[in-house]
């Protein structure tokens, strides 16, 4: 990716989807801004839990690449099939599409992804885990289509390559 961490563990040609987890109950930006004024001018901000969890995410993501050992490469950007997997604490109830803008810029805010324009095809599943809420982050190279992306990360997955 263009002036981003290189999400995919390549050995030979081969490539791997990489699996982040960022522990926590997820947020939802789009219904947490506060107005401030900055010389007079208003401004929209993020509240500050939803700043809190980005501190939190972004440290997470960071260990998590480090552990993966994904350095910086340069060049053209790519596509990455990004999948979403959303575990809500006790009494969250987010819709999916107000879920995926937090792990999104977070994975640009730490660096693992130049642009989360490149995070295409998106898909973004919410379940119910109380227990332990999180957000787990699959990024797998996209391969022309979204079938043949999803038969690569299964037969990735089935064989024990994700890298978590």
């Amino acid at each position: 990716m263009a002036d981003g961490w290189n999400p995919c563990l390549c050995g030979g040609n081969e490539c791997y989807p990489v699996r982040f987890v960022i522990a926590g109950n997820p947020v939802s930006q789009k219904n947490s801004k506060q107005i401030i004024r900055v010389r007079g001018r208003p401004f929209l901000i993020s509240d500050k839990p939803v700043r809190s969890w980005h501190e939190h995410a972004k440290v997470q993501l960071i260990t998590q690449a480090l552990e993966h050992q994904l350095f910086r490469q340069g060049g053209k950007g790519r596509r990455l099939a990004t999948i979403l997997f959303c575990y809500l604490g006790p009494g969250q109830a987010l819709d999916s599409d107000n879920l995926a803008a937090a792990p999104l810029d977070a994975l640009k805010n730490s660096g693992i992804v130049a642009n989360d324009y490149w995070c295409s095809p998106l898909v973004v599943f919410r379940e119910p885990d109380r227990e332990n809420p999180r957000v787990e982050i699959y990024l797998a190279p996209y391969r022309g289509s979204v079938t043949k992306t999803v038969e690569a990360a299964q037969e990735c997955a089935a064989s024990g390559t994700v890298r978590q």
